[in-house]
């Protein structure tokens, strides 16, 4: 009987042992998983850059985090899941401070605008996307993918396309005042506007080494080359939106 019991006390303590080494090892991948999930999603942004959507594999991307796929699955779902959540990421941080760079631009919607305002705003509308972009090149190269393949994986990514930011319809309606104090061009369509102006800054901004062979060389990629671009186009947004009789008369005022 009492060979018995120390069997059956062996085997109690080795269920505890094992218990604990359950309990250790899940207290451990807890501590760890920021540090894991960081490096997936760093791995994951640069090669989502290099390859695009449909050419990014999970196993490089295992390779460059130092993590096994499984764990991808486990912290993410899919490749999908993967890479909505490095555009979400991107999302959240950039409207954020998006929003509330433009909205103090526009100031008080009741407020009487000037042309100095108007340009204020275009000049910061356009600058902060530059910079922006400029900043963030892998952001940029996978824009360029979700423009070569349609934006639908974006597009899914982000819940359906349902997000509308807060600043979009505050600088949409800040062109329409502007527009009533004849300020802003009457043609003007504020959505197209804001579009274009998007877009003129991501092509320029995707397209520097093929405007320096193009050119001969001329420097489009240091970082004067890059602030003498978005002074460029800052005056061509200017003179696109507002009125060229505002424009006039500002100048002269000026001179």
């Amino acid at each position: 009987m009492a060979v018995q019991g120390d069997v059956r006390e062996q085997q109690r303590r080795e269920r505890l042992s094992a218990r604990e080494r359950r309990v250790a090892r899940a207290d451990r991948r807890e501590r760890e998983a920021p540090v894991a999930r960081a490096a997936i999603l760093s791995a994951a942004e640069e090669i989502f850059a290099r390859d695009g959507f449909d050419g990014a594999r999970v196993d490089a991307i295992a390779e460059a985090s130092g993590y096994n796929k499984a764990l991808i699955f486990h912290y993410f779902g899919d490749k999908l899941g993967l890479y909505r959540e490095i555009v979400c990421m991107q999302r959240d941080e950039s409207e954020f401070q998006r929003t509330e760079m433009l909205l103090a631009a526009a100031g008080n919607p009741e407020a009487p605008m000037d042309a100095e305002h108007v340009r204020a705003l275009i000049g910061t509308f356009v600058g902060w996307h530059f910079e922006h972009l400029v900043a963030h090149p892998h952001l940029r190269r996978i824009l360029a993918w979700e423009a070569a393949e349609g934006w639908d994986t974006l597009i899914e990514a982000k819940r359906g396309g349902q997000f509308c930011p807060p600043w979009v319809n505050a600088i949409a309606d800040f062109i329409r005042r502007a527009q009533t104090a004849g300020l802003i061009r009457k043609e003007v369509d504020p959505y197209v506007a804001m579009a274009h102006v998007k877009s003129m800054v991501l092509i320029h901004l995707l397209s520097l080494p093929n405007y320096e062979a193009i050119f001969g060389g001329v420097d489009f990629s240091s970082p004067p080359a890059l602030a003498h671009a978005r002074d460029q186009l800052v005056s061509f947004a200017v003179h696109a939106l507002m009125d060229p009789a505002t424009l006039a008369l500002q100048q002269e005022g000026t001179s």
